[in-house]
């Protein structure tokens, strides 16, 4: 079983026309359709920040077999290997310049390895200034995430 060739989402930063060699792009691992996967994807293309898209592709039904992740799953060093994940190399740059220099990254060691949706999300809400400014502001967005989820996992139950 193969999984679906990766596709890189290509931005043109204003200053650039070239797109970031892989070493310097984030990699992003799920499944081969939208889901939790997907709202990582929209994240990163708002941030501007270019990534590799690596899509796992399940067997058919009725197994579904998932032998293409398990390849994969104890090998990238995840911490708590899930879909799904981004791995963020050194140097790795938004149109506001390098991951690494941003004071709320500076003590974190690169490369690095992150799962969970949720966990994704708010590592670069945190690290791009999305969460707010004040505790209101930061309580008011967790709330919003929260209500979000609930919304998403409504759905989850309609959708098999």
């Amino acid at each position: 079983m193969d999984t679906k060739p990766s596709e890189t989402f290509s931005l043109k930063y204003p200053e650039d026309d070239r797109l970031p060699d892989e070493a310097k792009r984030v990699t992003i691992g799920y499944w081969d359709h939208r889901g939790l996967g997907q709202v990582v994807r929209l994240t990163l293309a708002y941030l501007e920040i270019p990534f590799e898209d690596k899509r796992y592709k399940v067997g058919d039904p009725p197994n579904f077999d998932k032998a293409v992740w398990a390849e994969d799953k104890y090998n990238l060093g995840l911490a708590l290997p899930n879909l799904p994940y981004v791995l963020i190399p050194e140097g790795v740059c938004g149109p506001d310049g390098d991951l690494a220099s941003k004071p709320s990254v500076r003590s974190v060691s690169f490369p690095l390895k992150l799962t969970q949706t949720y966990a994704i999300l708010r590592f670069f809400a945190r690290t791009h200034d999305l969460l707010g400014a004040t505790e209101p502001e930061r309580t008011r967005a967790d709330m919003l995430v929260e209500s979000m989820r609930d919304i998403q996992d409504a759905l989850f139950q309609v959708i098999p």
